[in-house]
């Protein structure tokens, strides 16, 4: 059984993952097959950051918030 946390994490992970991915992109860098694996890796580090995030993924200045946050923990 998952937390609520995680609950949330999964809910906005595929979200997370597509804006992520052209971010990185944008930056010359260059996502590889475990990408969604990564961001879920460097979301479980934030997750406690942003307690609405299933509600903040909706507001672009909220997302964008959280990919700044989120994108520089991706391992990559």
């Amino acid at each position: 059984m998952l937390s609520d946390g995680e609950n949330k994490m999964e809910m906005v992970l595929p979200m997370l993952v597509t804006d992520a991915m052209q971010i990185l992109e944008k930056e010359g860098k260059h996502p590889g097959e475990d990408f969604t694996k990564k961001v879920r890796t460097a979301l479980i580090k934030i997750i406690s950051e942003f307690p609405d995030i299933e509600e903040d993924i909706w507001d672009d200045e909220r997302k964008k918030k959280i990919l700044m946050r989120l994108c520089p923990l991706i391992d990559l």
